[in-house]
């Protein structure tokens, strides 16, 4: 009894601390910040309103995505075959999608690694997330069109930050039957909240029962198409494709996560000499910031 009180004691003094020093590094990171302009302001606005902001690669003309497109090309083709599904665990890759990791993409797909360490992109995630940023991964993956809603085809939100955002580019033209990211409008979370107890996920079917799918919002784009989102904030999905998609996501957070392992299960350390070697130090601050302390505490 007393071991579970002060262990949770730890958990929350822990929490306090790590939130106290999140707002503290957010002044001093909104004091440094660079101004932004043109459709990058846009983004940005449209984030702050909705946490969400879609726009497509031409449109946002961060430098070297032409390579980035070339590289996720061909990295498509070397895709593994998925994982054996484990119908014990629903959020399994195996049960609905093949990836390439982060370490894997930094090792032998570094175009797009280094396309997520943009100055452009950076500053417009910096901005929103008013906090210093961290790299926290980067995947390339094929959904396949197995009809199961399992693993991110579920309602959820993401835990891993208080305010976060996930960069998705679709690599292949995606309506809602290939499987289009959806959302719910921010304005509609309270309505969905109390009724989880605690599950965290819901099925179309449950959702359905709260909240119309007129209410939906699907975010059907061509091959190019980029979605900012704060899925953290958002109730969000990947819609159960018919087809499969293709696309890439890079995750940021603060260099304060919610958990404690971000860092390691992600960008793998033991291969540090890889990842670093075609980083400028400034770049390198992105992707090891989980070295000199602990963040956060694991859900």
């Amino acid at each position: 009894m007393v071991q579970s009180y002060v262990s949770r004691f730890s958990t929350y003094s822990h929490r306090f601390r790590n939130r106290f020093h999140y707002k503290l590094e957010k002044i001093a990171c909104l004091s440094s910040l660079p101004s932004l302009s043109g459709v990058d302001r846009q983004i940005l606005s449209s984030l702050n309103q909705t946490g969400i902001g879609i726009t497509s690669l031409d449109s946002l003309g961060i430098p070297h995505s032409d390579r980035l497109l070339a590289t996720a090309s061909r990295a498509i083709n070397c895709l593994p075959p998925p994982l054996p599904p484990d119908p014990t665990n629903n959020w399994h890759i195996g049960n609905y999608a093949s990836l390439f990791s982060s370490t894997e993409i930094a090792s032998e797909y570094t175009a797009i690694y280094l396309w997520g360490m943009e100055q452009r992109l950076l500053n417009l995630i910096t901005h929103y997330i008013r906090q210093p940023i961290a790299y926290l991964s980067v995947n390339l993956r094929r959904d396949l069109a197995n009809g199961q809603q399992l693993g991110s085809r579920v309602w959820h939100r993401d835990r891993e930050d208080y305010r976060m955002l996930k960069v998705i580019i679709y690599l292949n033209d995606t309506d809602a039957e290939g499987g289009a990211f959806e959302y719910l409008p921010k304005a509609l979370t309270p309505r969905v909240a109390p009724v989880l107890n605690g599950q965290g996920t819901l099925s179309d079917e449950d959702m359905a029962q709260l909240i119309p799918r007129s209410a939906w919002q699907p975010c059907p784009g061509l091959a190019g198409t980029v979605i900012f989102v704060d899925t953290a904030l958002l109730w969000h999905h990947g819609k159960v494709p018919q087809r499969d998609r293709y696309s890439v996501f890079f995750t940021y957070t603060s260099r304060r996560p919610l958990w404690i392992d971000l860092y390691r299960a992600n960008f793998k350390s033991e291969r540090a000499e890889q990842l670093l070697a075609p980083l400028s130090p400034r770049q390198q601050r992105y992707v090891l910031w989980g070295q000199p302390f602990v963040h956060g505490q694991q859900h």
